[in-house]
């Protein structure tokens, strides 16, 4: 059974409520084990299986803004998700990406991952994900605006410099 033939049947299901859908999809997007390509690839497949072929957009924005609430940092399919959100939508979407990224922010993250010596990958990942986003997600100069001001509200003045020097 493939990823794609188990999430149809999932979505078709009569028997589970929008409520639980959320709940397993949550489960399955936090599952998290370090250096693990294998689930984050089955992850990012499942991502985009409901994003682009089901279209099931408010149960990925519910599912990743609970993700982003309980501080579950999986950055790379966080930011993926919610650059490929706006990708696919961008007048739709513009202003929830902004929003869900501002919580992402205002969360923690950076601080989270950078004081983690551990993990120097997750971080370094995180700082090139914050950096791709600044710079692809506007499509005019207000949008662009309100990244800025997303930023600079968001992040410490120590963190924008670090990501400021190195992708500059």
């Amino acid at each position: 059974m493939t990823v794609e033939h188990l999430v149809n049947l999932i979505i078709n299901s009569e028997t589970l409520k929008p409520e639980e859908m959320q709940q397993l999809f949550f489960n399955i997007f936090n599952l998290s084990e370090v250096d693990n390509t294998e689930l984050l690839q089955k992850q990012i497949t499942l991502s985009d299986i409901l994003l682009l072929k089901l279209n099931q957009d408010d149960l990925m924005i519910a599912v990743f803004t609970q993700l982003i609430q309980s501080k579950a940092w999986h950055c790379k399919l966080i930011i993926r998700f919610l650059m490929r959100l706006n990708n696919k939508n961008h007048a739709s979407y513009f202003k929830k990406t902004v929003e869900m990224m501002r919580n992402l922010l205002k969360n923690g993250i950076c601080e989270d991952l950078r004081r983690k010596t551990n993990q120097p990958e997750e971080w370094f990942n995180t700082k090139r994900g914050l950096a791709l986003f600044m710079v692809t997600m506007f499509k005019s100069k207000d949008e662009a605006s309100d990244l800025y001001h997303l930023f600079s509200e968001c992040i410490s003045s120590k963190i924008r410099d670090e990501l400021t020097s190195e992708y500059d």
